[in-house]
């Protein structure tokens, strides 16, 4: 007879990517353009001192990306200066795990194993913003070198036969993209309409959302550094009937109010369809059916969802 008994159980809890902090109000990854935090659970499971794990960012437009790609430095995700993590090496990069406390405490944070932030050295300032959109694989290593061996202390370890990189998770960064194949790059959007005649554009992107606006901008302007009232003053909104400039702040003594040198968009939804020009009177669209296929599956709507 076998003289094992059984004692208890362990549980093996998942490394979750956050979206916010109630508490703290900290935004996990998600926008383009806005600075933001890589946040996960799992205090518990993710080693912090004396040597903190780390993550790894790589473009995965094509949702391909394995745990053997996070081993390489094959499309890393590169930023500006003070913009993101970079990595020295394969296996060291700057964006390590520290902790950061509630105040007052947040029970659905803590709860879960406590949140764990990725940033340079644990100070807490340091933040990610993209300038791209796109698919990002997020990889991390929690499996250290101790600087015994040929590899420093603190780097993600290498042994004979695998490396301690994995794939944790896939994160979209939403905003404005157009792509000639599907997993290609997002490149910028062109457009070209007549002088004194009323147009709408069509945007491309991934994630939109009806709350995003546009701001369209002199061409000798910066997006990023662009001022309240900093829209193109010879282009117009809501026109024909209700034209108004873009260049009016939002202290502007008649009509003043947040956005007023901004664009609205709105999206296409199922609710959403073969708007107006001014993006009212929609059609809704539902779908009747969804028939799949060996090679192929055909979506059949009651009109054209477009």
């Amino acid at each position: 007879d076998s003289q094992f008994s059984k004692v208890g159980r362990v549980q093996i809890n998942p490394i979750q990517l956050v979206k916010h902090r109630e508490s703290g109000g900290d935004t996990g990854l998600r926008v383009v353009g806005v600075t933001s935090d890589i946040m996960v659970f799992g205090r518990t499971n993710i080693p912090i001192v004396p040597l903190p794990a780390q993550v790894k960012l790589l473009w995965d437009n094509a949702r391909q990306k394995t745990s053997t790609d996070c081993a390489s430095l094959v499309d890393l995700v590169e930023f500006e200066q003070e913009d993101g993590p970079s990595c020295a090496n394969a296996d060291d990069c700057s964006y390590k795990a520290s902790t950061i406390e509630t105040d007052p405490p947040d029970p659905s944070f803590e709860g879960k194993g406590g949140v764990v932030h990725f940033n340079d050295g644990g100070t807490q300032g340091e933040r990610v913003t993209f300038a791209s959109v796109g698919i990002v694989a997020i990889c991390y290593c929690g499996r250290l070198a101790s600087g015994d061996g040929s590899q420093a202390a603190g780097e993600c370890l290498r042994d004979s036969d695998r490396s301690y990189w994995f794939l944790m998770a896939r994160t979209m960064v939403r905003g404005p993209c157009i792509q000639e194949t599907i997993d290609g790059p997002c490149r910028d959007q062109s457009w070209e309409f007549f002088v004194g005649i009323s147009f709408r554009l069509e945007l491309r992107g991934i994630g939109l959302r009806s709350t995003d606006t546009l701001r369209i901008t002199p061409a000798s302007a910066t997006c990023r550094d662009n001022f309240d009232g900093g829209g193109e003053e010879t282009v117009l909104k809501n026109c024909p009937d209700n034209c108004s400039p873009l260049n009016i702040p939002n202290s502007y003594q008649y009509g003043a109010g947040a956005g007023m040198d901004d664009v609205s968009i709105q999206t296409t939804a199922s609710d959403t369809v073969d708007c107006d020009v001014m993006n009212q009177d929609c059609s809704t669209v539902r779908l009747l059916e969804v028939l799949p296929f060996v090679d192929h599956t055909i979506w059949r709507f009651d009109a054209d969802p477009l």
